[in-house]
């Protein structure tokens, strides 16, 4: 066999491994998949394609209560904006008083082509009381035809739903605190 046909060959392997490998349905996905909780963190949430063919005009993704001092990345040729709501109990933050909390932050522009990805981030400070656990983040991905509604909340022990929500893991801080 000449390197050539070898090498055909180990990609076509590698290939079918790395789809075999991947999801059923793809997602939206956060990266890193795991952050300390309690500490500040960005987290870029990947869409990997648009919906059925159409291109991604609009993403709006849901903040987790406990999740605070929220800001989005700038996207080049996208606009980002938040969306507020109040605080249930006002919390102090670096010796303010803080009664609102950023509840979802959207970007729209783009179009992002079908065939194409992109991230989008969000700096964060995550709860300290929530180490081993799970914060969804629902995802609405708005295309020129179409939108997909990545928001159905993953159950322990259940399979995977159609449309997850974005899972982000929180582990211990750091420091070992937490």
């Amino acid at each position: 066999m000449s390197v050539r046909r070898s090498l055909t060959a180990v990609s076509v392997v590698i290939t079918a491994v790395l789809i075999a490998g991947a999801p059923a349905g793809a997602h939206v996905s956060p990266s890193p998949s795991e952050v300390p909780a309690g500490g500040y963190s960005t987290v870029f949430f990947q869409v990997p394609h648009g919906c059925d063919g159409s291109p991604t005009t609009k993403v709006a993704i849901r903040i987790p209560e406990g999740v605070s001092a929220v800001k989005p990345e700038v996207v080049a040729g996208w606009t980002a904006s938040t969306t507020t709501a109040a605080l249930a109990q006002p919390i102090t933050m670096h010796g303010k008083e803080i009664t609102t909390r950023v509840s979802e932050v959207t970007w729209t522009g783009g179009p992002l082509a079908d065939d194409q990805f992109q991230r989008f981030g969000i700096s964060m400070k995550l709860p300290d009381d929530k180490v081993g656990t799970e914060l969804a983040f629902p995802t609405v991905q708005t295309c020129v035809q179409g939108s997909t509604s990545w928001i159905e909340i993953p159950e322990e022990g259940k399979a995977e739903p159609d449309r997850p929500a974005t899972v982000l893991a929180l582990s211990k801080t750091e420091s070992g605190a937490g």
